[in-house]
Formats: C-alpha cells, sequence, structure tokens
C-alpha cells in the first residue's frame, strides 16, 4: 500500500522554477498561485509525485489542462486524462497531475484511485471560460480544444510569430480550437479582446 512521505513541497510564483525546469513559463501563462507537491511510496520501491497548482480562476485551471489534452478520457475530476504513466485533470481552480516513476497496473490502480480522493475533496465552481461558447459547433473537435491568454502558449501550439502581433495579454481570451470536415481539417483562433477598439487594431497589426 502506497503511503505518504513526510515533508510537503510547497512552491511559489518565484520558486516554481526550481521544480519544474523549462515548464514553469506555462504555468505562470495561467495565473499560477503555488504548488503542492507529495511523494507516496511503497516499500521504498518507485514513487507516485502528486502535483496540486492553485491557479487564479476555474476557467486558468482549465486553460492549464488543455496544455496536453491527450491520452485516454476517465471519468476523474473534469475531463481526466490518462496517458502511460501519468494522470491529470482540472477541477475549479485547481489543476492536479499525478507521475508515477514505474509504470504497472497496481500503481495505475494507485493512481486511479489518489485522484478520485484528491477530486472528492475539491469543492467550487469548475467553469469552463464562456468564449468556448462561441466556437461554431459543425466540424468542432471537443477534445481538442485549447484555452489561453498569453503569446508563448499560442506558439507552442501554432506559431505565429516572434513579436505579439496578435497582442494577446492577460486580458483577452483566446480559444484555439481544431476542426474536421471528412478529410479536411482546419484550426480556428478565436480572441475576445477587453475593447472593439483593441480588436481593431489587433487585425490590423496581424494583416501588416
Amino acid at each position: 500500500r502506497w503511503s505518504a512521505k513526510t515533508g510537503d513541497r510547497i512552491f511559489d510564483q518565484e520558486t516554481i522554477f526550481s521544480y519544474i525546469d523549462g515548464g514553469a513559463e506555462v504555468y505562470k501563462a495561467y495565473n499560477f498561485r503555488k504548488c503542492l507537491s507529495r511523494r507516496y511510496t511503497l516499500s521504498g520501491g518507485p514513487a507516485i509525485i502528486l502535483d496540486i497548482f492553485e491557479m487564479g480562476a476555474s476557467k486558468d485551471a482549465y486553460g492549464v489542462f488543455t496544455h496536453d489534452i491527450d491520452g485516454l478520457k476517465v471519468e476523474i475530476g473534469q475531463d481526466g486524462r490518462l496517458r502511460p504513466g501519468w494522470l491529470s485533470f482540472w477541477k475549479a481552480r485547481f489543476f492536479v497531475s499525478i507521475y508515477m516513476e514505474e509504470e504497472s497496473p497496481a500503481a495505475e490502480q494507485a493512481v486511479k484511485e489518489l485522484g478520485r480522493k484528491v477530486a472528492d475533496n475539491i469543492t467550487g465552481q469548475s467553469l469552463k471560460p464562456e468564449i468556448l461558447s462561441q466556437l461554431p459547433p459543425q466540424g468542432l473537435q471537443a477534445d481538442r480544444i485549447r484555452y489561453l491568454h498569453h503569446p508563448i502558449v499560442l506558439n507552442y501550439h501554432y506559431y505565429i510569430s516572434d513579436e505579439n502581433i496578435l497582442n494577446i495579454s492577460a486580458e483577452t481570451d483566446v480559444a484555439l480550437a481544431e476542426y474536421q470536415s471528412g478529410s479536411q481539417g482546419a484550426l480556428l483562433i478565436l480572441i475576445k479582446y477587453p475593447t472593439s477598439e483593441k480588436a481593431i487594431q489587433s487585425q490590423a497589426d496581424f494583416l501588416n
């Protein structure tokens, strides 16, 4: 039976860079607040690592979850995904990642049980970004939608420019959605700006 090791680690907006080498900027792009990291071990064997990320709002937790949307859907938390060695989900303003140092059927079962217990203990509303309701439904691949409000995240999934020509910022909401019609695919970038003037300016900057 896996048991929690003593000495949970807490990371804030500065110390998270020491924990996630090269990936902390993604969390920062979604209003990261803090992270709790806990290790579970089984008789000194390979560990299971639980990371609970507190984000600024539920839409940020959903957004950081959509940064990696591959995997098998599981009924754990919101939109749970299971890949080899890794379970992730979001709920309320929290993003949860559970990683197995070594895969096994027992470890996978333990990860699922741990994920359900964590999800059960998270309270609060799990609200997806309102902009998703404005995506045209025909051909939309519902499991291939990403939400963001930082240009580095957009460029990671679909490179536009080294410069922020779409004027994406903390004040913008962006949906990046995949569409399919027969054998033809398309990608839609839908951006909500704080003002109409900003939208018009951004269109001009993009066309230029």
